[in-house]
């Protein structure tokens, strides 16, 4: 009896990992923010390599596409005002774990890669916004003038001429390449430890109560672009286009500092009124032909997070009586095991 429940792995089994993957990005977030945890990224980006590992494992190559469409229309439906960086971020991570399980066989290998290469793409995407936007609104040789003046400080405390804006990046990486390789060292074990655990308590499955209701998708009014919003539309297109390109440089003030001042107001207003709003309408439109596509599979999906959400609390509670380090690892094994197996 015990093997067979170890051995047959759940049909629902993908259904319900994507339903975990599609929870975090579109709860959690909220949650972890709410409780002013540090490194939030780190901590949403690793459940979601969990499940696409899970999926590559459990499923086929193709599930991991698939599931990708789903959380990211299940992102859009119930976090709508979520940042295109974020969309960028996970679709990363599924497309690296599209491409790395390509074999069950090197499941180990690929989960160290698609773990490590999906944590370093956070803090990378961070360092590139504030790469781009401060030498954009500063001019290309601020990070030389902070260089320079941090040089100087740590050469004030005998520290040598170190560079600490690198070495800051470099710590920050560094956090995340190392919790890469714990996180897929840990994540390639799942498997194996699941399956023993499954063995070994048979009374493993978490008893849910009926369905609480459907969790169904308000359906927004499209707008209408008034005259005023392309007025100001195309202003800031215009102001933004002459202080690059100086197509009337009698527009652009002398002083410096003044400059400076225009440049972080027009990038922030040409982001927040135009680039902003042409990424999202774009990706709209493919989110609805595809919500058309996955109609269905997203309905049900949307319904079955009120028991995702149980399944999480209730592992965690069972989990309890273990301590300290010891806690999380119980909690993954259980967790995995209501998901993967009836």
């Amino acid at each position: 009896m015990k093997e067979s429940i170890a051995n047959d792995v759940s049909p629902a089994a993908i259904y319900r990992i994507t339903a975990l993957w599609a929870f975090s990005e579109a709860f959690l977030g909220g949650i972890l923010h709410a409780l002013s945890i540090p490194f939030k990224g780190l901590m949403l980006c690793s459940i979601s390599v969990f499940c696409i590992c899970l999926i590559g494992y459990y499923g086929k190559r193709s599930d991991i596409l698939k599931a990708l469409v789903l959380v990211m229309l299940v992102k859009a439906a119930l976090s709508p005002h979520s940042p295109p960086q974020a969309y960028v971020a996970v679709a990363f991570q599924g497309l690296t774990g599209y491409l790395f399980f390509f074999s069950k066989n090197f499941f180990k290998t690929s989960s160290v890669f698609v773990c490590v290469l999906s944590l370093i793409e956070t803090p990378l995407q961070k360092i590139v916004n504030v790469l781009i936007f401060s030498t954009f609104v500063f001019g290309p040789k601020f990070w030389s003038a902070v260089n320079d003046t941090l040089k100087k400080f740590s050469s004030e405390l005998g520290m040598g001429v170190l560079n600490l804006l690198y070495l800051a990046a470099g710590i920050y990486l560094g956090i995340h390449l190392l919790a890469g390789i714990v996180l897929g060292i840990f994540v390639a074990r799942v498997p194996n430890s699941v399956k023993k655990y499954a063995e070994e308590n048979p009374d493993f499955k978490i008893n849910l109560d009926e369905s609480e209701g459907e969790l169904e998708v308000q359906k927004k009014k499209k707008k209408k672009l008034k005259p005023a919003k392309i007025f100001i539309a195309v202003l800031i297109i215009f102001l933004f286009l002459n202080y690059l390109f100086e197509i009337f440089p009698q527009f652009i003030p002398k002083d410096e500092s003044l400059q400076i001042l225009l440049r972080a107001v027009l990038l922030v207003l040409f982001w927040l009124f135009i680039f902003s709003p042409l990424i999202k309408l774009i990706f709209s439109k493919w989110l609805s032909k595809a919500k058309n596509k996955y109609s269905v599979q997203l309905r049900d999906l949307i319904n079955f997070l009120p028991q995702t959400r149980k399944i999480l609390t209730l592992s965690y509670k069972k989990t309890k009586q273990e301590h300290g380090k010891l806690r999380i690892p119980a909690f993954v094994k259980l967790l995995t095991a209501n998901l993967i197996y009836d």
